[in-house]
């Protein structure tokens, strides 16, 4: 449960569906861990629980299924060497992320010989 919280609050992999399966398949794998334990008792809880469990497998497979058709389409459309995921900058002309990267540079710079004369 801490790696599915950490996922959901950084989303670490580089694209959203990469996120988004991890998440995705984290809690339906949580949720199947938890309804069926093989320690406990038999439930008398008899067809019902069944279904409910079957659906909960169905939907890990139908998600993953999914991710990895949405993959092959992406590769068809984009091809091999396609760019995949957010790129950055975002939503910003060249000139306004040229102009950003000059300023850190700049900024870079300066400490480093503010540093040196220290």
């Amino acid at each position: 449960q801490v790696y599915l919280a950490l996922v959901c609050i950084f989303w670490p992999w580089k694209t959203h569906e990469i996120n988004l399966l991890d998440i995705l398949s984290s809690v339906l794998l949580l949720t199947v861990v938890t309804a069926l334990n093989s320690f406990m008792p038999p439930s008398e809880w008899k067809g019902d629980h069944e279904v409910v469990m079957w659906f909960f497998l169905a939907s890990i497979f139908a998600v993953n299924i999914f991710m990895i058709g949405f993959l092959v389409f992406q590769l068809f459309r984009k091809g091999p060497s396609g760019l995949f995921g957010n790129r950055y900058p975002y939503r910003k002309t060249m000139e306004e992320f040229a102009t950003e990267l000059r300023t850190i540079s700049s900024n870079i710079s300066t400490t480093e010989e503010a540093s040196l004369v220290t």
